[in-house]
């Protein structure tokens, strides 16, 4: 059969679906459990049975097949079509490599499966059957629900999962769902459904409806929904032991663990929560989430809405370098901290709102137990509690005065409460010394070159509209930085010489001030020297040259000494306001005469000289 250009379809005879364990592969359904099978790993989605003989034609792709050894396979493959084959196996290879004319049948090669699988609903057992046959990089696409008998799928190889357009999958309340022991996992458009987390040993390789214990693994639009363990279950719906993970796009819903995390808990490090959605889910310690581990963790753009727990309603942080950036906390509830426990140390809080949060005893919001931990820019509305109505702290947290509270109640501290302080961060300037030409502006204009400065905060962060000053020459020039906490004065300076520049914040209630020395080397402009040649009748009394004089950006220059140098004699001139110098020389022989033009420059211009000639005929 010919199959050309992308639209390869080669029907096999119909075989049994329990010989792989899932119901759909590439385009085309297996059908025959006694032959083995080979499937191309290109576009074409090609199925060839073990034991026909077939004839390909494409005049576009390349295809290549990867095969184990042993069983009848006869392929005959015309090269003109295809500009590649390869074909190898444990102990066999052939390949051809644009032969074009020349066939070729290979004997003798058991097939493995293509690297990507469709699977059209199913078991927990369909996507475990999947995974064994993958390899490394492959994708496996799920259509549809899948439910589980009590098996657990482990992820052991670098794949991609995704559902497409998206895919459910069930444990019916009986057993976790995902362990992941393979780096570079990816889970996309999947969701996750009652799973159970059974009482096993505390961490344990089961625990979590997704057990996550690879690096570099990311879940990217996914839901996780009615996920539930016991009080051993760390993390209902995901226990993340791994490294450098990212969750993003995702939402987790009514998931309840009788331990810490109800719906996350993480202890690897440097994992990034970004752009997800945490709602009515309920731990002992983080009532959505539990960060544990010894590395810095992110949460970035996220909500998280009527979670609650005993301590720390929606998150409890109790490990250093934990940031919680740009995200909300709404109707979050517990005993301490509604929304927030913070236990560990070096932490941020930025730029978050905090609505309508509770607490029956400490931090209607946020309560603070570690040390050195900053909240700024944030937001306290309608938050309540019996002590720290927003915020509890019993050791010392930093903080600078850009909060908002409004409407928060406690019998002690309505707003806050504890050992509390401002702090004033400190801050960098930044600048590079210059090199730049002279210029005259009364001439050419302000247009010289800027001179850039930086401010930022001790975290690298820039400052916006703060007030910068340069200073040199007895003068000083007041600027206002940028969106980049950016500054810029432009240099317009007339005179070639090495100048210091100072440049100072003077800090504020926020920020302490900082200071720093540039140097800026102004160096003379090449100006431009015109001349042209010239000829006269030795009878001519008044035999006169000219030359003229401009800026680097062509304005005449006036005023400036120009010498001419004729037949060993000096002539000078200097020019007028169109920069022309022009001078009288006094020539007799017929013959043409050489001449020099110089300017000896000063401290705006450099010199510069040119020659030409004067036929005297």
């Amino acid at each position: 059969m010919k199959i050309n250009s992308f639209r390869v379809l080669l029907f096999i005879i119909i075989i049994s679906l329990s010989f792989i364990g899932f119901s759909t592969i590439s385009a085309v359904d297996l059908s025959d459990s006694c032959c083995d099978t080979l499937i191309s790993d290109g576009s074409d989605g090609i199925i060839l049975g073990g034991s026909d003989d077939i004839s390909l034609s494409d005049e576009n792709n390349n295809l290549n097949f990867d095969l184990n050894d042993n069983p009848d396979f006869n392929l005959d493959y015309d090269s003109n079509s295809y500009p590649n084959l390869n074909l190898s196996s444990n102990s066999n290879s052939k390949s051809s490599s644009n032969t074009y004319g020349n066939d070729f049948t290979l004997s003798r090669f058991k097939s493995v499966l293509t690297s990507s699988y469709n699977l059209n609903g199913g078991s927990f057992e369909d996507i475990q059957s999947a995974i064994n046959h993958a390899a490394d990089g492959d994708d496996i696409i799920l259509n549809g629900t899948f439910t589980t008998t009590g098996s657990v799928i482990v992820i052991n190889k670098t794949l991609t999962i995704i559902g497409s357009p998206n895919a459910v999958l069930d444990a019916k309340n009986i057993s976790k769902i995902f362990l992941v022991e393979a780096d570079g996992v990816n889970l996309k458009n999947l969701t996750f459904i009652n799973g159970k987390s059974r009482n096993e040993s505390d961490n344990g390789p089961y625990q979590g409806t997704v057990n996550w214990q690879g690096s570099n693994g990311t879940i990217v639009n996914c839901s996780f929904i009615n996920n539930s363990g016991d009080e051993k279950s760390y993390g209902a719906s995901i226990l993340w032991k791994g490294s450098y993970g990212k969750i993003s796009d995702s939402i987790f819903k009514n998931s309840y663990s009788g331990a810490n995390g109800g719906a996350i808990f993480a202890l690897g490090e440097n994992l990034t929560i970004n752009n997800s959605e945490f709602i009515n889910n309920h731990g002992k310690e983080g009532g959505a989430i539990y960060f544990g581990g010894s590395s810095a963790m992110w949460i970035i753009n996220s909500i998280f809405i009527n979670n609650s727990a005993d301590s720390g309603g929606a998150l409890a942080a109790c490990a250093m370098n934990r940031q919680v950036i740009n995200s909300k906390f709404i109707g979050n509830s517990a005993n301490n901290g509604g929304s927030i426990s913070w236990c560990g140390s070096n932490g941020l809080i930025s730029n978050s709102t905090f609505i309508n949060n509770s607490a029956d005893q400490k931090g209607g919001s946020i309560l603070f137990t570690g040390t050195n931990n900053l909240v700024k820019g944030s937001v306290f509305i309608n938050s309540s509690a019996n002590i720290g109505g927003a915020i509890n702290s019993l050791n010392r947290l930093n903080y600078i005065n850009d909060l908002r509270f409004e409407n928060n109640n406690a019998s002690l501290g309505e707003d806050c409460y504890g050992d509390l302080e401002f702090k004033r961060f400190s801050t960098s300037i930044a600048s590079e010394d210059m090199v730049t030409s002279a210029i005259d502006a009364n001439l050419d204009g302000r247009n010289g070159e800027y001179f850039n400065v930086s401010l930022k905060d001790e975290y690298g962060n820039p400052l916006i509209n703060k007030d910068i000053k340069i200073g040199f020459n007895g003068r000083i020039y007041n600027r206002t930085t940028d969106s980049n906490g950016q500054a810029s004065l432009q240099i317009n300076l007339k005179y070639s010489m090495v100048y210091t520049f100072a440049i100072c914040f003077l800090g504020n209630d926020d920020f302490y001030g900082s200071f720093t020395v540039s140097k800026i080397t102004v160096k003379t402009q090449k100006p431009n020297l015109e001349v042209n040649n010239f000829k006269y009748k030795s009878s001519t009394k008044s035999k006169v040259i000219k030359a003229t004089l401009k800026s680097s950006r062509n304005n005449p220059i006036q005023g400036k000494t120009i010498s001419f140098t004729v037949n060993n004699k000096v002539y000078t001139a200097k020019t007028d306001s169109k920069g022309i110098a022009s001078v009288n020389v006094s020539l007799s022989s017929k013959k043409t005469y050489a001449f020099t033009v110089k300017y000896a420059g000063d401290d705006t211009y450099s010199s510069v000289s040119k020659s030409a000639n004067i036929l005297v005929y």
